[in-house]
C-alpha cells in the first residue's frame, strides 16, 4: 500500500479539508493521522490507555472492529509518538468518556463512517482527492520538507528500516536537495 503513487496535501490542504468536517470525533481522528503519521487501522485501535500525557502509545492495529484487534505490521511499528500540545487539546475532551476507545466509544468508529466522511469533507472543501492512507504521507512529506532527519522520520512512522522511509519517499528528496544548494548558496555568501 506503501508503494502506490501517493499524493499528500500541505498543512493549508489539510486545514480546508478540516473545516468541512463537521463531526469533532472524525475531525479529531483524521488530525490524528494527519499529525502523528499512524496507519489508518493504528488509529482506530488507539484506547484511551494509549494516551498518556502528550503521547500515543502505537500498540495495536484494527481493520474493523468486528474482527478485533490485530498485529501491528511490524515489531517497529509498536512506538510512541509524541503529539504538539494543539493535536492533545482537541482529542483530550475524548478522553474524558468512560468509553475505551478515544475515537469511537464503546466501539471503534467504523470503516465507513470513516470513509464517507473523508470522501465528503474532500468534495465540500473542494482540495484535492487523496486516499486516508496518504495523510500518512502528507505527514512524511510534511517532515522530511522542513529538514527533519529521516531516523527520526522513520521511528515515528514505524518503518523497520530508515531504507525502506528512504524507499518509500525518495521522490521528495529533489525538494530537499532544492534546499540543501540553497542553504550551501546562502553558507557561501557568508564568507
Amino acid at each position: 500500500d506503501e508503494k502506490k503513487e501517493t499524493e499528500s496535501w500541505v498543512v493549508e490542504e489539510f486545514n480546508q479539508f478540516l473545516a468541512a468536517v463537521e463531526n469533532p470525533v472524525l475531525k479529531a481522528y483524521f488530525s490524528f493521522l494527519y499529525w502523528t503519521g499512524c496507519r489508518r487501522g493504528e488509529g482506530i485501535a488507539v484506547w484511551k490507555q494509549d494516551v498518556i500525557g502528550n503521547t500515543g502509545h502505537i500498540t495495536k492495529s484494527m481493520k474493523h472492529y468486528s474482527g478485533g484487534f490485530r498485529p501491528l505490521k511490524t515489531d517497529s511499528s509498536e512506538r510512541v509518538i509524541v503529539m504538539d500540545d494543539a493535536l492533545v487539546e482537541m482529542i483530550t475532551p475524548l478522553l474524558e468518556t468512560a468509553d475505551p476507545f478515544v475515537f469511537g466509544g464503546e466501539t471503534s468508529i467504523g470503516t465507513n463512517t470513516i470513509n464517507k466522511a473523508f470522501k465528503k469533507a474532500i468534495e465540500d472543501s473542494g482540495v484535492k482527492p487523496i486516499r486516508i492512507h496518504d495523510l500518512r504521507h502528507s505527514h512524511a512529506s510534511l517532515l522530511l520538507n522542513n529538514g527533519v532527519n529521516i531516523v527520526a522520520v522513520s521511528k515515528r512512522l514505524g518503518h523497520a528500516t530508515v531504507s525502506q522511509t528512504l524507499e518509500t519517499y525518495t521522490h521528495l528528496m529533489q525538494e530537499t536537495d532544492d534546499k540543501m544548494m540553497q542553504k550551501i548558496a546562502d553558507l557561501k555568501r557568508k564568507k
